[in-house]
C-alpha cells in the first residue's frame, strides 16, 4: 500500500477553537439530523460492528460536508466488513433519508457501500432491505466530491426503522459520510453551531467569532448575540443563508479577565422551530502570560533550512552560551545536509563550521562539557541512522567525533537536558514502529540507560524540555495509527535518574501538534518548559505560531506572545544569552507551503536569578534596613525596594502613626499566582511590641476600589519583623492574582509610644482607616445622623 502512505499523513483531531459544538444539530419530534461533530463516536442511538478486518467506522476531522467532522471507514486489507447502525427513528408521511457520501482515494476496486433497513433489531442479519447500493467503479461520487442521496421512506410510514451503513472493501477507498438526515426538514431553523474562541487562552484581547447555520427550507434574516460574564454583550445581524450553509460571525473585541469565562452565542428567529439549538455555551480558561520580553527577529539563515538541530553554546572563552549553532537538517530543495551554520548575535553574522560525519534529519542537539551532541535523527526517508548516530562536536578543535550507539535508533524524538551531562530521548520512530523507550545518555561517560518507559501514546515528533527535576513531553504524531496528539506527560525525574513517575496533566492548549519547539532553561530556579510552532494536523500542509510554557510548580499552563511567523519541522529553541538577556532561539522550518530561513528570539528576560534580598536606608538613618522574601515560587522575585516618606505614600497619613523608619517601597514578580510570600525585615534595633505593619492602598473587603490604611498581622522578634502578602489578597495594593506583588507599607507605632523599644508580638488584624481628618470624620458623622433622623420621619 505504498500508494497511500505520505509523511505524517493522517487525521485532524479537532480544531481547538471549534471545540464547543453541536453533533445531532437539528431534531425535532419528526425530524433528526446527525452530522459527527461531538467527540464521542459513534453518537448516543448509533453502534457500529466491524466483521471482518481490523477497522471501524470512526470520527475524522480530516474531510466534513458539514462542520468539522463525518463518519469515516479505512479501507482495509485484504479485506473488510464494517457497519454503521442508526438509532431508531419512527417514519411519519413525507419522510426521507438524506446522507452524503466522499471517498477518501479513487480507483481502488472493489469497494462498496450499501444502505439498508432494519424493521426489527440492529444486528446485520436484521437488515435485510437494501435502498441504495453504491460501488467504485459503477456509482460512486467523483474524486474530492461530496455527492448526496436523498431516498424516500414511504415503504415505512407509522413504522420504527433503523439505517445500516454498511461498507465492504478489498483495499479499497476509504469512505465519508455526513449530514445523515431522516425525517422532514423543517421550514424555519436557525443554530448556534460552534463558538470559535480557544478552551485556553492568555490574557488580551479578541476577537470571538461564532459559527451559525440554516438548518430549515427558508432564507430569512436573523439576529446573533454573542455574551459573557463580566457584561461582556454583542449583536450582529446576518442577512441571508441558504439552506445547510454556515457563516462565521465576528464580534466585537472581548478582554477577559483571568479564570474561568463563559461565552453564550444566542440566535433569535421568529417562528424557529427548533430551539434546543438556539443557544451554545463555552467555558474558556483564561491564563496569565509567562515572563517574557517579546520576540526578535535576528539575521536569516544563509539558505532555508529545516528539520535540523538547534543549540546554543559558549564559545570557548566564555562562561555562558553566547553562540548559536544549527546543525545539518534539509535545505531549502529537501536535500539531506550535514553542513553545521554558526551564530554569532552581537557580530550579526553566519559563518560554517566543521560539517557532522553523516548528514541526519530530525535529530537534536545538546551543548555539555565544550562540545556539542548531536543525537539521532533519520539518515534516509524515516530510517533512523543505525551506526555512528551520536556525533559529537569538538568546539576548541572544530572537529568531530563518534560516541556510544543509541541501543533503540530512533529520529524525530522527544529530548531534553537534566544536570547539564544527561540527555534524554523520549519514543521516536525506529523506522517501523513508534516506541516509548526513553534512554538517557551520559555525556560525561559515554554511556546509554534505560529509564522508565513513557506511558502516553506511542508517538514521534513529539517534543520535551526537564525543569525543576520534571520531565514535560508534548504533542507527537503516531506513524503507526495516523493520528496527531495533545497530549502531555510530566515525569519526576527521581534520585536515580533512572527512575521516571509519569503523570499526565493538561493537554496541550495549542491543540494537536507536532514537530515544535520545545526547550527548557538549565537554571534551577526556572519552573519552565517552553513550546512554540508545530504542525496541528500531522499532513505537512499546515503550520502554527502558538507559544505556549508548561509551568511545573503549579502544573499548569501559561501562555506566551505567538511566533513571528508560523513554522513546523523545529528541532528545537537554542538558548543564548545577549547583553544579560536570555534568548529562545528558533531558526528555519516549514510554513506548510515554504521552507524557511528565518530566525526568530523569543526573549525572556534579565539572565540573572530572581533577587530575594533588599537593603533600603530610610530618610535621615545611617544604618540600612536589610530584609529577604520566601516562598511565591523558585521565579518569584523583588523587583523593586525603596524608601519613601509615609507622605509620598499619601497625602493624609493615618493619625496618631508615625512610621520611625519611613516606609518600604516593595513589588515582587514573577510570583505563582495567588501565591503567598513571607517577608522578613531586620531592623538595627529591637521594634516596640505594639508595632504594627501599615499599609496604604487597596482596602480589604470592600466591594468598590476604596484605598485607605490599614494594618496587616505582623511578628515581631527582637529586631526582626514578619509578615505575609498575598498576590491578589492581603498586602497587595492591584488586588488581582496575577503574579505581581505591590506593596507600600511600613512599620508603623501608636505617637504615644513613637521611638524604638524592645519586645516580641503580634500585629493586629485588618482595620481600615480613611485618609481624611477628624473634622472630616465628624461632618461626615452629622450628616449620616440627619440622614437616618429623616429616614425615620417616613
Amino acid at each position: 500500500m505504498g500508494r497511500k502512505i505520505s509523511s505524517f499523513r493522517g487525521v485532524l483531531l479537532g480544531l481547538l477553537c471549534c471545540a464547543a459544538s453541536i453533533g445531532a444539530y437539528a431534531q425535532h419530534a419528526s425530524f433528526y439530523e446527525q452530522s459527527f461533530e461531538t467527540i464521542e463516536f459513534p453518537p448516543p442511538g448509533w453502534a457500529r460492528l466491524s466483521v471482518v478486518g481490523d477497522e471501524q467506522w470512526t470520527r475524522d476531522t480530516s474531510e466534513a460536508r458539514f462542520g468539522q467532522a463525518s463518519a469515516f471507514i479505512r479501507y482495509d486489507y485484504p479485506e473488510g466488513s464494517d457497519w454503521l447502525i442508526s438509532p431508531a427513528f419512527t417514519v411519519s408521511a413525507g419522510d426521507e433519508l438524506s446522507f452524503y457520501i466522499r471517498t477518501e482515494f479513487s480507483g481502488y476496486a472493489p469497494d462498496e457501500l450499501s444502505v439498508r433497513v432494519s424493521r426489527t433489531g440492529t444486528q446485520p442479519a436484521d437488515f435485510v432491505d437494501e435502498i441504495l447500493n453504491l460501488q467504485e467503479g459503477v456509482n460512486y461520487p467523483a474524486s474530492d466530491t461530496w455527492e448526496n442521496h436523498t431516498l424516500s421512506l414511504g415503504a415505512y410510514d407509522g413504522e420504527t426503522i433503523h439505517i445500516a451503513f454498511h461498507n465492504t472493501n478489498g483495499d479499497g477507498n476509504g469512505v465519508y459520510i455526513d449530514q445523515v438526515a431522516l425525517g422532514t426538514r423543517p421550514q424555519v431553523d436557525v443554530g448556534v453551531f460552534s463558538i470559535e474562541a480557544p478552551e485556553i487562552m492568555g490574557e488580551g484581547a479578541v476577537e470571538p467569532r461564532v459559527v451559525v447555520y440554516n438548518g430549515g427550507l427558508q432564507d430569512q434574516p436573523f439576529t446573533v448575540r454573542l455574551e459573557a460574564d463580566g457584561g461582556y454583550s454583542s449583536t450582529r445581524l446576518v442577512s441571508s443563508l441558504a439552506l445547510l450553509e454556515m457563516e462565521t460571525v465576528t464580534f466585537d473585541s472581548w478582554t477577559p479577565e483571568p479564570g474561568t469565562r463563559t461565552l453564550t452565542a444566542t440566535v433569535e428567529l421568529a417562528g424557529d422551530e427548533i430551539p434546543a439549538n438556539n443557544t451554545l455555551a463555552k467555558s474558556i480558561n483564561v491564563v496569565s502570560e509567562f515572563p517574557n520580553q517579546g520576540w526578535v527577529t535576528k539575521d536569516p539563515l544563509p539558505g532555508a533550512k529545516w528539520a535540523s538541530a538547534v543549540a546554543g553554546f559558549a564559545a570557548p572563552g566564555a562562561d555562558h552560551n553566547n553562540r548559536l549553532m544549527v546543525l545539518a537538517g534539509k535545505d531549502a530543495s529537501s536535500n539531506m545536509v550535514s553542513d553545521v551554520l554558526v551564530y554569532d548575535p552581537h557580530a550579526g553574522s553566519w559563518s560554517s563550521l566543521a560539517s557532522a560525519p553523516q548528514a541526519v534529519q530530525q535529530g537534536q542537539a545538546f551543548f555539555a562539557g565544550e562540545k556539542v551532541f548531536l543525537i539521532g535523527g533519520y539518515a534516509s526517508g524515516f530510517n533512523p541512522l543505525s551506526g555512528g548516530n551520536v556525533q559529537i562536536y569538538d568546539i576548541a578543535t572544530d572537529s568531530w567525533s563518534t560516541g556510544t550507539d543509541m541501543p533503540v535508533a530512533v529520529g524525530d524524538f522527544a529530548a531534553a537536558q537534566y544536570r547539564d551531562s544527561l540527555l534524554y530521548v523520549i519514543g521516536g520512530y525506529n523506522g517501523s514502529v513508534d516506541v516509548n523507550n526513553v534512554q538517557v545518555y551520559d555525556t560525561e561517560t559515554d554511556q546509554w540507560h534505560a529509564a522508565t518507559p513513557f506511558p502516553g501514546n506511542l508517538v514521534a515528533g513529539a517534543r520535551a524540555g526537564i525543569a525543576l527535576g520534571k520531565l514535560v513531553v508534548v504533542g507527537g504524531y503516531s506513524q503507526t495509527s495516523g493520528s496527531q496528539t495533545k497530549q502531555a506527560y510530566v515525569g519526576e525525574i527521581g534520585a536515580d535518574f533512572t527512575s521516571i513517575t509519569w503523570s499526565q496533566v493538561q493537554d496541550y492548549p495549542g491543540g494537536s501538534i507536532g514537530r515544535h519547539a520545545g526547550v527548557s532553561l538549565s537554571r534551577a530556579w526556572s519552573p519552565y518548559v517552553y513550546y512554540t510552532g508545530g504542525d496541528p494536523t500531522g499532513q505537512g500542509n499546515s503550520a502554527i505560531a502558538e507559544t505556549w510554557a508548561f509551568n511545573v510548580e503549579t502544573m499548569a499552563w501559561e501562555a506566551g506572545p505567538p511566533k513571528p511567523t508560523v513554522a513546523s519541522n523545529l528541532m528545537g529553541w537554542g538558548t543564548v544569552e545577549v547583553d544579560d538577556v536570555v534568548y529562545l532561539a528558533t531558526v528555519g522550518g516549514y510554513d506548510g507551503s515554504n521552507f524557511l530561513a528565518t530566525s526568530e528570539w523569543l526573549a525572556l528576560g534579565p539572565v540573572a536569578p530572581p533577587t530575594t534580598e533588599l537593603s533600603v536606608v530610610p530618610a535621615g538613618e545611617v544604618h540600612p534596613i536589610a530584609g529577604s522574601i520566601s516562598g511565591g515560587g523558585v521565579a518569584c522575585g523583588i523587583g523593586h525596594a525603596a524608601s519613601v516618606t509615609p507622605e509620598a505614600v499619601s497625602s493624609a497619613p493615618p493619625a496618631d502613626v508615625s512610621f520611625p523608619y519611613d516606609m518600604l517601597e516593595m513589588n515582587l514578580q514573577n510570583c505563582i499566582n495567588g501565591a503567598t510570600v513571607t517577608v522578613e525585615l531586620r531592623f538595627p534595633e529591637d521594634l516596640p511590641a505594639d508595632a504594627e505593619y501599615w499599609k496604604y492602598g487597596l482596602l480589604p473587603g470592600t466591594q468598590s476600589a476604596e484605598s485607605g490604611w490599614y494594618s496587616i498581622p505582623l511578628t515581631i522578634n527582637g529586631s526582626i519583623a514578619t509578615f505575609e502578602l498575598v498576590d491578589g489578597g492581603q498586602g497587595d495594593n492591584d488586588g488581582t492574582a496575577n503574579g505581581f506583588i505591590q506593596d507600600p507599607g511600613g512599620i508603623g507605632v501608636a505617637s504615644t509610644n513613637s521611638g524604638p523599644g524592645t519586645g516580641t508580638g503580634t500585629g493586629n488584624s485588618p482595620v481600615g482607616i480613611p485618609a481624611v481628618s477628624h473634622w472630616a470624620l465628624m461632618l461626615m458623622s452629622l450628616l449620616l445622623a440627619g440622614f437616618g433622623l429623616r429616614r425615620l420621619r417616613h
